[in-house]
């Protein structure tokens, strides 16, 4: 099958290069500008002829997005050095939730609630409460091409844009017929994809009015860790097995004769199992012993996602998890225009999208609300005669009893999230007569609804304790009542008692009026001083209605989840003036000044100021130098404002628990301070010195009303140079090279579980004296009687600040063949690169920054990279009706994330990756074009992150592997 794929492809390839050579011009889908015409550049609302961005953009066409081979516009902009890991393909919710197959972007790792998304300039309707955009809604055959800015633009277009603007570009007054479609495959057979999308318009009334219709249905296939020999196992380990285990109290320990005595019985000597560790229940009845160094008695028994290495026996946390999400969507758009007379033109803009996606998580732990274990009573007629022989040996022997167990019967955790988007705008725009100023004049309403339905693995706890506490074990209600201790089959009967289907919803409404004008005040010796005003009323909504059984906390590992409703308003006013200083002039052909100002009052916070001030000097027609100063504000999106407590797991990563007996806290220079802190904490002194924590523990998310807007300032300078008076050859070159520097404050984020246990326990000098009542140790709540993490907690918090620098380096270059005098066709060359010097972060505001440009969290598809080079480049030939081209993407080393709070870490990082794509395209008629291409040529694997094989961060690295895709493009 591999094989023949890539003979296939090779096939294909070499077609390419041996059709007739016939001449032929690439062309856009839209008419070029005319050289005299004005055009608003993404970043200002003001309209120049001269087409100059004062902050640093990089340009996308529809054919460099078409060039990825990707399914979905998120993928191909992550392939851009500027673009770090938002949600998409492979982020997958162990835990269901409104949001589950989103798409979303995110500039320079200031994650995507910094990153605004634009639709021709106009807001787009959110996809989730954090106010940010699912780029699923659009359907990429309406878009012609896309405008990335860095650096804040919020003076410009209000809330969010700290990090930048991605301003995605509609085709308008699109005439005939365009269909495209596409088809990959993995190299393996898997992960396929099929997309198919058309546009269509027409004029009418005298070519006065303009229709255009454009929609697209694609599906994504899903891949699971099980299919790809890397992740298989997966690394993410986790104590908590299908077989029930005693989880010891500390206050009500068995004797260590009634240990012995069980444990002589399997020929183990006595004292070699001490009484306060967990004791596990073999399928047969017999015990086992399951800690960090020995596996005593241990008895495989096939049993499902079970991972064996030498004596350590553990749950392969990530096996049956999705590796890509499937994800099933249909988009579509139309827009109409009108125009009533040469100064007004009326307008309306419809989009709807309908997104369904699954997940699927691990088997579920039976763990009540806020805990990690069950409570078994003793009067339950299953507990085995070795585990009642210890229970019975305890100081109070007819106390409950706690256990951890999965519930692998029933299948896996399953969650099906099916999303609806749809958003109105309708609108005026002309000119003012007379004065002959530009206006527009728009109002836009949209909504969100989500329903998430959990099926398979969701458990009734109420139902459970029902059958477990009856004193037949709950055999008079069910075939064989419900046996926790047993590794058979759970009957069919019994399982329909227990299982249960949730069904929560959510709904995002965004309301939008606004104005904008735009003209000339008033003229100057080097041009005209223009002047944009604009004005906006916003209101966003969210209700959250999660399933009753949610509700009240009765499904097992899950925490209740209280129904919610909120909403933010804002109202804004800003300016924009335009000021050509000097022009024509030795040294100064152009030198122009921008400044921006907006007030935004917003009902919860009251009023917040940004502004800017930017200049363009061009020096002569090949180079023009740019810079600029803007102070941005982030306002609480309602996610962070509302958002009821959402129940999740964290993963300690690969130095786990530090209270762990065998930790590298416990073992180092400082473990006897440690050990008093786990003791402080909740670790039951007699548990304490062989006492082995979960490395994936309960998390628990929610939003904070009394929240502040952040501040930002950034600072951009860079130069653009074309040489166009070098001839031919080097007359559609550009090279742009910009240094960026941005630093927030009151920064809006959660201070995550490793994070708070690492600072807790003194990895950076967070706590030096030890304390279990510092900041950080509170966010983590233990079990006093089993000194297990029972809930830990990632407030949303106006916790420190960020600070990031870089350079941005974009060239494109097309040399005509004929200048080289090698006949018709061109050689393109497209490079972006982006280095970052500094990304560092401050916890809360009185700790220190500490560095982490260079380093990866992993495992993850979301968790930032911080890589300090990252670049890609294009490199296509093309010569009468046939492209071939090569793509190079680079990622740089990497650091562990550890690095960050501990330089002494001896968590390995990653190596430098390099990746390559070839591209080809064959224009079989005018009207007919193939495109074809092979993605990750080397096939190469993703490294192991954190120095754990089977993890990796899906978000930097490909783990599809080598994959072929081909489209055609028809119009008709």
């Amino acid at each position: 099958m591999r094989g023949s794929i890539l003979a296939s492809a090779s096939s294909l390839c070499l077609g390419l290069l041996l059709m007739p050579q016939t001449a032929w011009a690439q062309t856009g889908d839209t008419p070029q500008a005319n050289a005299a015409e004005a055009i608003v550049v993404t970043g200002s609302r003001i309209a120049r002829r001269d087409y100059v961005a004062q902050s640093p953009i990089v340009t996308t066409s529809r054919q460099m997005i078409e060039n990825t081979g990707t399914a979905t516009i998120d993928a191909a902009l992550l392939q851009m050095p500027q673009f770090q890991p938002g949600s998409g393909g492979f982020t997958n919710s162990s835990s269901g939730g409104a949001g589950i197959g989103q798409s979303t972007l995110n500039l320079r790792g200031l994650t995507a609630v910094r990153t605004l998304v634009l639709l021709d300039g106009r807001r787009l309707q959110p996809g989730n409460a954090s106010n940010v955009i699912d780029i699923n809604s659009l359907p990429t055959s309406a878009i012609s091409g896309t405008e990335v800015i860095t650096g804040g633009a919020s003076a410009t277009y209000g809330s969010d844009a700290i990090a930048g603007v991605v301003n995605f570009k509609l085709y308008h007054h699109f005439e005939g017929l365009r269909i495209d479609a596409q088809s990959g495959i993995s190299e393996r057979g898997d992960a396929a994809s099929r997309q198919i999308s058309a546009i269509t318009g027409t004029k009418f009334a005298d070519g006065k009015g303009s229709i255009m219709l454009a929609g697209e249905y694609s599906d994504r296939g899903g891949l699971t860790y099980r299919d790809r020999p890397f992740s298989t196992p997966s690394g993410s380990y986790n104590a908590t097995l299908p077989n029930a285990a005693y989880v010891v109290s500390g206050s009500n320990l068995p004797s260590q004769a009634a240990v012995n005595g069980v444990y002589a019985n399997y020929g183990i000597p006595a004292g070699t199992v001490a009484r306060t560790v967990q004791q596990g229940v073999n399928g047969d009845g017999t015990l086992f012993v399951n800690n960090t160094a020995n596996a005593y008695n241990y008895r495989a028994d096939n049993a499902a996602c079970m991972y064996q290495s030498g004596t350590l026996v553990r749950y392969d946390g990530l096996c049956t998890n999705t590796l890509q999400l499937p994800l099933t969507r249909y988009a579509f758009l139309g827009r109409a225009e009108y125009e009533v007379s040469p100064s007004l033109k009326l307008f309306v803009q419809g989009q709807f999208a309908r997104s369904i996606s699954e997940a699927q998580g691990s088997h579920p732990q039976l763990a009540s609300a806020g805990s990690s274990s069950f409570t078994i009573p003793m009067s339950n007629p299953f507990i085995p005669a070795d585990l009642r022989t210890l229970l019975q040996s305890r100081p109070n022997p007819n106390a409950t009893f706690e256990i951890t167990k999965r519930i692998v019967d029933g299948g896996v955790r399953h969650y099906r999230d099916v999303s609806n988007t749809y958003q109105i705008v309708a609108g005026a725009e002309g000119v003012i007569p007379g004065i002959n100023w530009n206006f527009e004049l728009y109002g836009s309403h949209g909504r969100t609804s989500f329903t998430d339905t959990s099926y398979d693995g969701s458990y009734s706890l109420s139902a459970i304790r029902q059958l477990v506490n009856a004193a037949d074990g709950g055999a008079s209600q069910c075939t064989g009542g419900l046996n926790l201790f047993s590794n058979a089959p759970i009957s069919a009967s019994c399982l329909s008692f227990i299982q249960r289907k949730t069904l929560s919803t959510t709904s995002i409404g965004q309301d939008e009026l606004a104005a904008n004008l735009t003209g000339s005040l008033f003229k100057l010796p080097a041009g005209e001083v223009k002047v944009a005003l604009s004005g906006n009323y916003r209101s966003n909504t969210f209700t959250s209605n999660p399933d009753p059984l949610l509700q009240i906390g009765d499904i097992a590992a899950v925490n209740g989840i209280p129904a919610i409703h909120g909403s933010t308003k804002v109202s804004e006013a800003a300016v924009e003036v335009l000021v050509p200083v000097l022009a024509d002039l030795p040294l100064i052909k152009a030198l122009n000044l921008t400044g921006g100002y907006r007030y935004s009052h917003y009902n919860l916070f009251g009023g917040v100021s940004t502004y800017k001030l930017s200049a363009d000097w061009r020096i002569a027609d090949p180079l023009l130098l740019r810079g600029g100063y803007q102070k941005a504000v982030r306002a609480p999106n309602i996610g962070e404002l509302f958002l009821p407590a959402s129940a999740g797991v964290a993963n300690l990563g690969t130095l786990g628990d530090p209270c762990t007996a065998t930790s590298s806290y416990r073992t180092g220079a400082n473990a006897a301070s440690v050990r008093s802190l786990c003791i402080a904490s909740g670790v039951p002194s007699s548990l304490v010195d062989s006492f082995n924590g979960a490395a994936a523990i309960p998390a628990t998310t929610q939003g904070n009303v009394n929240l502040r807007p952040e501040k930002a300032d950034s600072y951009t300078f860079g130069a653009v140079f074309q040489p166009t008076f070098a001839g031919a050859a080097f007359r559609r070159m550009n090279l742009s090279v910009d240094y960026y520097q941005m630093n927030i404050n009151q920064a809006i984020s959660t201070i995550d579980v490793p994070t708070s246990m690492a600072k807790c326990f003194n990895s950076d000098g967070s706590n030096p004296t030890y304390d279990a009542n510092n900041l950080y140790c509170q966010n983590v709540l233990r079990n006093t009687s089993t000194g297990q993490i029972a809930n830990s907690y990632q407030a949303l918090l106006n916790i420190g600040a960020i600070k990031t620098a870089g350079i941005d380096v974009a060239f494109d270059w097309s040399i005509p063949f004929e200048a080289l005098k090698m006949g018709p066709g061109s050689f393109d060359v497209n490079f972006t690169l982006n280095y970052l010097d500094t990304f560092k972060i401050q916890a809360s505001p009185t700790s220190p920054f500490q560095e982490a440009a260079g380093t990866i969290v992993g495992p993850s598809s979301t968790g930032q990279s911080y890589a300090k080079w990252k670049y890609s480049g294009t490199f296509i030939a093309n010569r009468g009706k046939v492209s071939l081209g090569l793509r190079w993407r680079h990622i740089s080393s990497f650091k562990d994330s550890s690095a960050i709070t501990n330089p002494a870490t001896t968590v390995p990082g990653t190596p430098a990756y390099d990746y390559f794509d070839i591209i080809g395209r064959l224009k079989v008629t005018d009207r007919f074009e193939l495109r074809g291409g092979i993605t990750n040529v080397g096939d190469r694997n993703p490294p192991a992150v954190q120095g754990t094989s089977g993890m990796t961060n899906m978000g930097i690295y490909d783990v599809i592997r080598r994959s072929f895709y081909l489209g055609f493009k028809a119009t008709l």
